[in-house]
Formats: C-alpha cells, sequence, structure tokens
C-alpha cells in the first residue's frame, strides 16, 4: 500500500498492470535482509494455512505424523528466525494459535507419536528459555506448553539429524548442544548449533 500511495494509486484492481509493475519494481531495489525478511514472514503465513488445512482425521491417525511432524519442524525453524515485522503484523500470534487448534484436534496416541518424531529436544529448558526470548514472554509460554504437550508421555527415539531444518531451532533435534539464541544469525550458525 505504501507503493501504491507513494505513486498515487489507491485502488490496486483498478490498476493491475500499473500495481504490478511497481511492485516488482520496488522488490528489486529492496536490500538482500529486507527481502530475507518479507522471506520469512511469508513463509510463517505458509505454515500457519498448511497447518489449518489438517483435516482432524489425518491429526488423529499415526501413519499421517511424519507428515505433521516435517510440518511442525519447518514452522517452529521459521518461528526461530521470525523478524519483527512477523512478531507485529500478527504472523507468529496466528501460526502459534494453529499450532494450538491443531493439538486439541489430535489424540493421546498422535501426540505422543509427535512428540516421539519431534524429539527431547523439545521440552528442554534451553528450548523453553530460547522460545521465550524470542517471542516473548506471553506467545514463548503458549507455544511451550504445546510443545511440552507433545513430549509429555513420550517415549525416546532418536531424531535423524539430517531432516532438521536448516534454520531450526533446538526443539527438533534429539540430544544436542542448544544454541544460546532461538533466533536466527545465519543458516550456517543455526545448522551447526542444531544438529553439532
Amino acid at each position: 500500500q505504501e507503493v501504491l500511495a507513494s505513486h498515487g494509486l489507491s485502488n490496486a484492481c483498478e490498476h493491475w498492470s500499473e500495481t504490478m509493475r511497481l511492485l516488482s519494481e520496488s522488490w528489486q531495489r529492496l536490500p538482500l535482509h529486507e527481502k530475507k525478511e518479507f522471506e520469512i514472514c511469508a513463509a510463517i503465513s505458509r505454515h500457519r494455512s498448511a497447518i489449518e488445512r489438517f483435516k482432524n482425521t489425518e491429526l488423529r491417525s499415526i501413519a499421517r505424523m511424519p507428515k505433521v511432524a516435517e510440518l511442525v519442524k519447518a514452522a517452529i525453524g521459521s518461528l526461530a528466525c521470525a523478524p519483527f515485522l512477523a512478531k507485529t503484523s500478527n504472523l507468529v500470534t496466528e501460526l502459534v494459535s494453529a499450532l494450538e487448534v491443531m493439538d486439541r484436534n489430535m489424540t493421546t496416541a498422535t501426540r505422543i507419536e509427535l512428540g516421539s518424531l519431534l524429539g527431547t529436544g523439545v521440552s528442554s529448558r534451553s528450548t523453553a528459555n530460547a522460545a521465550r526470548s524470542a517471542l516473548g514472554s506471553v506467545l514463548g509460554e503458549r507455544l511451550i506448553l504445546v510443545l511440552q504437550h507433545w513430549r509429555s508421555d513420550a517415549p525416546t527415539k532418536q531424531v535423524k539429524t539430517s531432516s532438521v531444518p536448516s534454520c531450526a531451532p533446538p526443539l527438533a533435534t534429539s540430544v544436542s548442544t542448544p544454541p544460546s539464541s532461538f533466533g536466527c544469525t545465519s543458516e550456517v550458525d543455526v545448522r551447526k548449533k542444531v544438529i553439532g
């Protein structure tokens, strides 16, 4: 809207081709770090949407839990990298809410299986501290409660480190040294912290 307003346009639908041209030019001029922030925001939104699309029957099927776990890992990875824009525009809040709703629609058996697939790092103290630090006390606590609910009765199961997303927090690991920060510095640093 800022781009349109700066060119005297108020309705994108009436000036579709001009709007697309202006947005494209604006995107090309953005610095790389700002583009990355918008891309992370888009990833957070995509993960929320994908989680919301799970049907109750899928969430109650142990056979579907590997797919659910893969998406949860990716969602948590995007939360770990959430820029200020994502936090202030409710994207983070909406993703945490989607995870809470998903949890309410699961059975005890599917929660245990999901927790097992996510690994033991999910309920660690360092993960809880990192979540609070990255997301704030309220959202961090909400995320922690969901993650701990998935781990409360789960048996210990090793997670293949090759399946860990490149920007994931320590939540997706089994037992390794967790990073000191839930946020991302660089993909290489995070990968080293997550999988050693």
